[in-house]
């Protein structure tokens, strides 16, 4: 299977509580409905779960970018 990786331009912090993204982010939608680029701890919180339609996990690699790691 090809490695996915992040397509847009490089997310730095969380939508919900503003903290910078270290290893790992959510692009994940929300309880409350819109979707947003979310810390692990929001992503608990306030996603709706991994997989198509509701989230994707991405790891940031070595070089920079962030490859996709479920969902």
């Amino acid at each position: 299977m090809a490695k996915l990786y992040w397509g847009g331009s490089n997310p730095t912090c969380c939508d919900i509580c503003h903290q910078q993204f270290e290893t790992q982010m959510v692009d994940g939608k929300t309880d409350q409905g819109p979707w947003g680029l979310l810390c692990v701890h929001c992503h608990e919180s306030h996603g709706v779960g991994l997989g198509t339609g509701r989230g994707q996990l991405y790891e940031l690699q070595a070089e920079g970018r962030w490859l996709k790691i479920d969902g």
